[in-house]
């Protein structure tokens, strides 16, 4: 897959859940389906054949597609348009970061300073080894959870920068009375240098997208923010199946060190952390009415993995959910609203087992971290990745 980088050249403003009516946040990171928008809308704007307003053969309105075969041809992206809604596109994160899963820990009295350490590997009851000794003060050496992204061991957070506006009177052209409202943007700079997210894109001619060298991401572009200048470089080659049975070997060993839940457990049974890089779709039928936890695991393992995957079974899960209602602008005006869906956000951790020789098992996961699992994958939902750094890597002290 090759990766690519998007550097910031103005704030981003990738709307958020609002936190009062006249506050804007933006999320700190960027969804797959809004990379698509915004390569689709420099792709329209050098459409000679695209009318604003238009339906095309389908139907559909603001959509990438040949729109008369001959003409089209003449074009330096037709390939483009032609493969368009066969490319895939990751969501995009800021450049050297992982994310924290959701079995991460931080210090309560320390979290800036102190290491970062995981419940799956060291049990819930866990506590800060570097100063749980220092005193008798019991609050010491409490943990609590942490989220968002990590960079060399640390808690990351992505600045952000504050504007106030003024809605403006359209017959007028003067702000309206009572109109003040804040927009909570990404900071395009950090440390003096420009803010870079890094992502993938996949999929038939996801090399066609280098003539595009600028795309504008998110809201208020027509005012300047969301510029970000495009930078493709190529491939990265990974041992992975080495990687993986590296890893589960190294998480499996501690595991059973340090948690006292596994010490026990049959010498035979591989335990595998999987963590949510993006959010997932994932078809939660049947879960309608309350069931028991064995139900429970059982209905997870369906929804990721379906009927195929029978071997890998559901030990615990860690997973936060939002109820999402989006808009499909090649709609027609008014039919824009799309009906709600259930999202597991990034971060989720899910710890599976299995009982099967390792080199089959290392086969098996690694064809699920190159395919994903759930619904709109080609916008970068449902992107797992297995013993994560964070979990196979993480030092005891």
């Amino acid at each position: 897959m090759p990766k690519v980088e998007l550097k910031m050249q103005s704030p981003l403003v990738i709307g958020g859940k609002r936190i009062k009516d006249n506050v804007i946040p933006s999320l700190d990171y960027i969804p797959g389906n809004f990379v698509r928008a915004a390569f689709a809308k420099q792709i329209l704007l050098r459409c000679p054949l695209y009318v604003p307003g238009e339906k095309d053969k389908h139907g559909r309105y603001n959509y990438v597609g040949l729109r008369d075969g001959e003409k089209c041809k003449e074009c330096e992206l037709f390939r483009l348009c032609e493969n368009f809604s066969n490319i895939g596109f990751s969501f995009f994160y800021p450049k050297g970061c992982d994310i924290l899963p959701f079995t991460s820990r931080r210090c309560k009295t320390d979290p800036d300073i102190h290491q970062i350490r995981d419940v799956l590997i060291y049990g819930d009851r866990l506590k800060c080894s570097e100063c749980k000794d220092k005193d008798k003060d019991k609050a010491r050496g409490r943990m609590e959870s942490a989220k968002g992204y990590i960079m060399g061991g640390k808690s990351f957070s992505v600045p952000h920068i504050s504007f106030t506006r003024t809605a403006i009177d359209p017959y007028t052209g003067t702000s309206l009375d009572s109109s003040l409202y804040s927009i909570n943007a990404v900071n395009c700079v950090m440390d003096g240098n420009s803010l870079v997210f890094e992502g993938e894109v996949w999929g038939d001619g996801a090399e066609l997208i280098s003539p595009i060298q600028t795309i504008m991401v998110g809201r208020y572009s027509s005012v300047g923010m969301g510029r970000m200048g495009i930078k493709v470089l190529g491939d990265e080659k990974r041992q992975r199946n080495n990687e993986l049975a590296k890893g589960l070997e190294s998480f499996n060993k501690k595991i059973r060190e340090e948690n006292i839940q596994y010490k026990d457990s049959p010498e035979d049974k591989t335990y595998i952390p999987m963590l949510f890089k993006s959010h997932a779709k994932l078809d939660f039928k049947g879960m309608e009415h309350p069931l028991d936890t064995e139900e429970y695991l059982e209905r997870w393992g369906q929804a990721m993995f379906g009927q195929e995957q029978t071997q890998l079974k559901v030990e615990r899960v860690y997973a936060e959910y939002d109820l999402y209602r989006g808009y499909d602008t090649s709609r027609e005006w008014g039919k824009w609203e799309k009906p709600p869906e259930i999202r597991v956000l990034k971060g989720t951790v899910v710890l599976l087992s299995v009982q099967e020789p390792m080199d089959e098992t290392v086969r098996s996961l690694a064809c699920i971290e190159g395919e994903g699992i759930g619904g709109d994958r080609l916008n970068g939902f449902g992107r797992v990745e297995f013993c994560s750094t964070f979990h196979a890597k993480e030092e005891s002290k």
